[in-house]
């Protein structure tokens, strides 16, 4: 016997494990972020299908093939939705053709983060910070030489500016990355 989805689980939020099935397919992540975009959160299949097959192709959506179009269609109606209306994201109905975001689907926030072969991801820099922060605190307290002249309210001023300007600096990186947020869809490689 299988555990129900959280769409059979009624009223409920769905699983995590749910939402990052959902969002572990670029096709799905593109759906969401369309809809998460529109006023409404709602589209009509055919145009979910023309943006998602527009984004996945790099073009214009009146640039895009037939085929273009009938395999993004054909997929999202019946692989991609059915999976995320069962994780309780979308309400779809092959019969009215019509996606719409459930409140579950609207709450939902999606960042991604990514990061090149040689660059820190944050979580860990903010680690790295946290953790230098505490070793030049503990030297200060210690007695270390160039530390212990440093009044504490001063190194306590150095150590919440390095957090300041680092997060100041995070939020300008991570500006673009939610799902939903700007015209083009993020898309790290996931």
């Amino acid at each position: 016997m299988s555990r129900a989805s959280s769409g059979e689980r009624r009223g409920q939020r769905p699983l995590p494990t749910d939402v990052f099935d959902v969002l572990s397919n670029r096709r799905r992540r593109y759906a969401l972020h369309h809809l998460k975009r529109r006023a409404d959160h709602r589209a009509s299949l055919a145009e979910l299908s023309r943006r998602v097959a527009a984004w996945e192709q790099g073009a214009d959506p009146e640039e895009l093939t037939y085929e273009d179009r009938k395999s993004a269609h054909t997929s999202l109606s019946q692989f991609h939705l059915p999976k995320m209306r069962e994780a309780g994201l979308v309400e779809f109905d092959p019969e009215d053709g019509v996606v719409r975001l459930t409140d579950t689907g609207t709450e939902v926030e999606v960042f991604l983060e990514t990061v090149g072969g040689n660059e820190l991801p944050w979580h860990r820099y903010f680690l790295l910070l946290s953790v230098l922060s505490a070793a030049t605190v503990g030297a200060a307290a210690a007695g270390v030489p160039l530390l212990a002249g440093i009044p504490g309210l001063a190194l306590a001023g150095l150590v919440a500016a390095a957090f300041l300007c680092s997060s100041l600096a995070f939020l300008y990186d991570a500006r673009d990355m939610r799902v939903g947020r700007k015209g083009e869809p993020p898309d790290p490689e996931v």
